[in-house]
């Protein structure tokens, strides 16, 4: 899973605000743009990090041999 962005208890809420804004252009600052329907990208990237979040805030395994 990708981990090179903050994650907060909000991320999902947020990203569903906007969706709820139809973007037509999403862009990141020093990276690619993507022009289309904005609002299914941003639902799955949520959903994404839904997915994930188990295993992003799982604490570490110790094994004591």
């Amino acid at each position: 899973m990708m981990d090179y962005y903050a994650h907060a208890t909000s991320t999902s809420a947020i990203l569903e605000h906007l969706a709820d804004l139809h973007p037509s252009l999403l862009a990141c600052q020093d990276g690619s743009a993507y022009r289309g329907g904005g609002a299914a990208l941003l639902r799955e990237l949520a959903a994404t990090i839904e997915r994930g979040n188990g295993k992003l805030f799982a604490p570490p395994v110790v094994v004591i041999a």
